[in-house]
């Protein structure tokens, strides 16, 4: 097995313990797939949604997904769907995404996206968990899109609209105010 950069996907040399081009560390891994073919439906959809194509993509997508419900349709999907604003419906294919495949991180830190973006913040952070325990110890810019995702979603439930459990009242000293009788004034003379 080669030993290869995690960031750039060069090969190392014997004696390198840092990347040259990228400064990441020395990691064993498979090597990087070559060219567009190995990438698969992901491939063609990116330039599709780099383009600002997204109703094409959409359509694309919608047919392989009427042929074979796999997760990987059901991400790009959903990922296309929130770049159109589609927010609902692709919260609804995140949670198929899950139910098919509860293993897959990927899912479930989009639903944690998803349910933060409606406000349920405490579903949010049970699914970022999840998504944490089924991401490989080797993948940082999944740990890093977790991390970042957990402190966007503790920053949102702690500004958030608090709900009180009755409606504020005037204080005391106000309220006595308000009732008091009010002495009468004579007119002096």
């Amino acid at each position: 097995m080669n030993e290869f950069c995690v960031g750039c996907g060069r090969t190392f040399e014997a004696d390198w313990a840092f990347c040259p081009a990228c400064g990441s560390g020395r990691v064993l891994t498979v090597p990087p797939p070559e060219g567009p073919a190995a990438f698969g439906l992901r491939a063609e959809i990116v330039p599709l949604v780099d383009a600002g194509q997204l109703n094409e993509a959409e359509t694309l997508l919608r047919s392989r997904l009427a042929a074979a419900r796999n997760v990987e349709t059901i991400l790009l999907l959903a990922a296309v769907l929130a770049k159109k604003h589609h927010y609902s419906e692709g919260g609804r294919l995140l949670e198929e995404a899950v139910d098919l495949d509860p293993t897959n991180a990927e899912a479930h830190m989009g639903l944690a996206e998803y349910r933060g973006r409606v406000g349920l913040y405490d579903q949010a952070l049970r699914d970022l968990l999840l998504a944490r325990r089924y991401l490989p110890s080797n993948e940082v810019r999944g740990l890093l899109q977790c991390q970042e995702l957990e402190r966007w979603l503790r920053d949102k439930a702690r500004s958030s609209f608090f709900v009180h459990p009755s409606l504020p009242s005037l204080p005391g000293w106000l309220r006595r105010a308000k009732h008091a009788k009010r002495p009468e004034f004579v007119e002096a003379r």
